[in-house]
This record gives structure tokens, C-alpha cells and sequence, in this order.
């Protein structure tokens, strides 16, 4: 199932980057990724963004053996964006996971960019 990047970006909040990504927290009955899963998510992530020129199709997979939750981190190559006069450096970035108790697997794209202070943030 896909998900749109609006409509992520109207799930995030403002905050660090390991906060900035869970749309799979929406649904409140159904099983979803606990705070566990999301942090092992965003170690694999944060290996993406950390390499100095991670290959287009480099993948990072993660998975938590308490909760049965898994999935992977794909780089899907470098974007560029333009807020405010100012040029970002970006990363396209697919998450797919696997919920335990929960049918299929869900996938979210999502931007990630630089920002001055050297951080990355969802655009």
C-alpha cells in the first residue's frame, strides 16, 4: 500500500528525525510499529543518509525479533529542493515494513534534506 508523501507529511511532527516518520501509526486498531521498530527504522535509515554517496538501490534492512515488525530502507537517489531562495540537498528514500498481526506490507517515499546545520529533515 502506498502512501503519499502529503499525507505522510500531515501525519509528521516537527521534532528529530527519528520522530519525523511513522505513517503507520495512524490506525489505532490495528497492530502498528512500536517505538522499538520505528528506532531500529531510522538506524537503517540514518545509514543512508550518513554515507558520503550511497549507490542508487542500496538497501538497509531492519527488524525487531520482539515484535516481529521488519523491512527495509531503500535509497532511491539524490533530489534537490528549493524553500525560500535556498537550494537543499535531498535523498528520495522508500521505507517498506512488515507488521506482525497485520496483512501485507506497507511502503512510504519521503524526501530527506540537508538542512545548514547539517541535519536532515523531511521536505
Amino acid at each position: 500500500m502506498r502512501i503519499s508523501v502529503v499525507i505522510i507529511a500531515l501525519l509528521l511532527l516537527a521534532g528529530t528525525a527519528q520522530a519525523q516518520v511513522n505513517p503507520w501509526r495512524n490506525n489505532r486498531t490495528a497492530p502498528r510499529l512500536t517505538e522499538a521498530d520505528t528506532a531500529l527504522m531510522h538506524q537503517a535509515a540514518q545509514k543512508l543518509l550518513d554515507a558520503p554517496n550511497p549507490p542508487v538501490g542500496r538497501i538497509e534492512h531492519w527488524s525487531n525479533a520482539e515484535t516481529g515488525a521488519a523491512g527495509t530502507v531503500t535509497f532511491r537517489g539524490p533530489r534537490s529542493h528549493t524553500a525560500q531562495g535556498q537550494n537543499f540537498a535531498c535523498r528520495h528514500l522508500e521505507y517498506t515494513t512488515t507488521v506482525h498481526g497485520r496483512s501485507g506490507e506497507r511502503s512510504a517515499e519521503v524526501d530527506w534534506c540537508r538542512t545548514k546545520d547539517g541535519s536532515w529533515k523531511l521536505f
